[in-house]
């Protein structure tokens, strides 16, 4: 049995940071060795505007979602409630009052990631209960449709973008699994499990049939989801010293981050060609989001620091407010814009940015 890895929200086990090791080629993946790129000291600054800074719940909220349209957004963490906010009167800068939700529901388990279906008419939450269940925004039920089930906590889920019904969730007893109620006439939920060597931490739909999947062994793997059984590409582990924790998609590239306070950009080919150290994570889930050019991550310095892809000196960094010690960012992500950032951390505080890019070599912090 694998050992656990050092990686926390609450109540999560700790996660062994000594991977199994595999030689290269053994098993038919292309185990790519990689070389850093020198990155560009050339990025432009960016000021980052506070908008909105609130108190969203009594702990932590390790998730954060916004809809396709980009007109409502989702909260959940460890109170165990989903939480739904309009946008519009987040952003508005003359509201008197700061953003209240104006719906919730209580998901009957601490809550690890939130993502709304492609219609935007369901919000899916990966629970701690090992169960990926659907609530319906539309109708306002509060009783949730249990989809898929599996023995350790669910850490993530991700919606397919383009194929309505298409979900991806990854666990900790090692499974990543594609949820599919296409067939059938969408009478069903049909469950396809990927058994990985550790615990799985994170998944994302890459393009329209590839799924990244991330491991406590310090894997990232791809996918086809057309034919799952054997996976199409394997990263070596040699940029991260721990965990994989997150992986977010940005552009052509894929971004990765562990709890050895790195965050790694990929090419295509698995080609390492930028690596981003000043935050701090050496313990729990802080987020992480990308945009074409951006890097947002969370830190356990109550930070949020923002990264431009072409140099590893953050262009800006903000502290998130919080009435008591230890507080660590839990939760990022950017709009679908890319012009506001909301960030959440441990003490249940919620901070909206707006975020301003200017021609500078100089970070602003």
């Amino acid at each position: 049995m694998s050992q656990p890895m050092n990686l926390k929200r609450h109540n999560s086990p700790n996660y062994s940071s000594q991977p199994k090791r595999y030689r290269s080629g053994e098993d038919g993946i292309d185990h790519i060795e990689i070389c850093q790129i020198a990155p560009s000291p050339d990025s432009p600054a960016l000021t980052m505007d506070e908008v909105h800074c609130y108190k969203g719940c009594s702990d932590i909220i390790s998730s954060i979602s916004f809809n396709n349209s980009n007109t409502q957004y989702a909260t959940g963490g460890i109170n165990k409630y989903l939480m739904l906010y309009d946008f519009a009167n987040s952003v508005a800068l003359n509201h008197p009052e700061p953003p209240r939700a104006f719906w919730q529901v209580y998901a009957n388990s601490k809550i690890s990631s939130v993502i709304f279906s492609n219609d935007s008419d369901n919000l899916f939450a990966g629970c701690y209960d090992g169960i990926v269940k659907s609530f319906a925004i539309e109708s306002r039920k509060k009783d949730p449709i249990e989809i898929a089930s599996f023995p350790g906590k669910v850490w993530s889920i991700d919606s397919h973008v383009q194929q309505p019904g298409l979900l991806a969730s990854a666990s900790h007893d090692g499974t990543a699994a594609i949820i599919d109620r296409r067939i059938f006439h969408k009478m069903a939920w049909v469950v396809t499990r990927l058994k990985m060597v550790d615990s799985t931490t994170c998944v994302k739909f890459r393009k329209p049939t590839e799924l990244c999947v991330t491991c406590a062994d310090r894997s990232i793997t791809l996918y086809d989801i057309r034919n799952s059984k054997k996976p199409i590409l394997q990263f070596t582990r040699s940029r991260h010293n721990k965990a994989v924790s997150y992986v977010s998609l940005s552009g052509e590239h894929i971004i990765s981050s562990g709890i050895d306070s790195k965050v790694c950009c990929w090419s295509e080919a698995g080609d390492c060609v930028g690596e981003y150290s000043s935050h701090k994570n050496n313990r729990n889930f802080t987020g992480l989001s990308s945009t074409s050019e951006l890097i947002a991550v969370g830190s356990e310095d109550n930070r949020v620091y923002v990264y431009n892809k072409k140099s590893s000196v953050p262009v800006c960094n903000r502290f998130l407010y919080s009435p008591i010690p230890q507080t660590f960012v839990s939760s990022v992500t950017f709009d679908h814009t890319g012009e506001y950032l909301l960030a959440a951390n441990s003490a249940g505080y919620i901070t909206l940015f707006r975020l301003d890019s200017a021609q500078s070599t100089h970070p602003t912090i």
